[in-house]
């Protein structure tokens, strides 16, 4: 039986769905995932889901493809900003669940930001000692980054420290490396747009 191909691009950026389809073609499985049998389809989504982390996270380059030696490349579009609004007296923030750790210092976004330093980050052990020192609210100076307990029916949630805990409301943002998401039907568009397309359609071919 033929198919009709359903969720046809409607422009030249890769998706799940164009995914789907190619790997499919190439497995011999068919070319509309509506032939597809459980088996098949649970198959191509992990060959979709090793290509995509493949591409996020190259491996180390040897010379001469190395701009230094062991380089590992990031990607920019991996590197998203977050904005967290502070509680007095409240020390610890829950970051975003695809957060893998901070790029440079936090910083003030009120409209007199300038009347306030950066955040610093810092280690999670030197902020216990600060604080034991230095058990007083104001605006923080330094962060943290702690991983949450987790047993494992969920994924590990990373946890903002600030010393000194804040006394106020403060909006503040910062950068971070990001994990890459799992494309479904539900989030069919893989980070990266339109320019990394043909990349991350090889790297799932590969």
């Amino acid at each position: 039986m033929v198919y009709p191909i359903s969720n046809r691009p409607v422009s030249l950026q890769v998706d799940y769905f164009l995914l789907q389809r190619q790997v499919g073609k190439y497995l011999q499985y068919g070319f509309s995932p509506a032939e597809f049998d459980d088996e098949q389809a649970q198959a191509i989504d992990e060959i979709i889901d090793t290509g995509c982390r493949q591409y996020y996270y190259p491996p180390l380059l040897q010379a001469p493809y190395a701009i230094g030696a062991m380089h590992l490349h990031e990607w920019s579009f991996m590197r998203p900003t977050f904005t967290l609004i502070t509680s007095a007296s409240q020390r610890r923030y829950p970051l975003p669940v695809e957060w893998e750790r901070p790029i440079g210092n936090l910083t003030n976004q009120d409209t007199n930001a300038t009347f306030y330093h950066p955040v610093q980050f810092t280690s999670p052990s030197r902020l216990r000692q600060l604080d034991n020192l230095e058990n007083y609210t104001s605006y923080p100076r330094f962060a943290a980054v702690e991983p949450a307990g987790s047993s494992g029916e969920a994924p590990q949630q990373q946890i903002l420290v600030l010393h000194p805990t804040p006394d106020a409301a403060y909006t503040i943002s910062g950068q971070y490396q990001a994990h890459g998401r799992k494309l479904s039907a539900q989030q069919p568009h893989p980070l990266g747009g339109q320019i990394h397309s043909d990349g991350i359609l090889a790297s799932v071919m590969a």
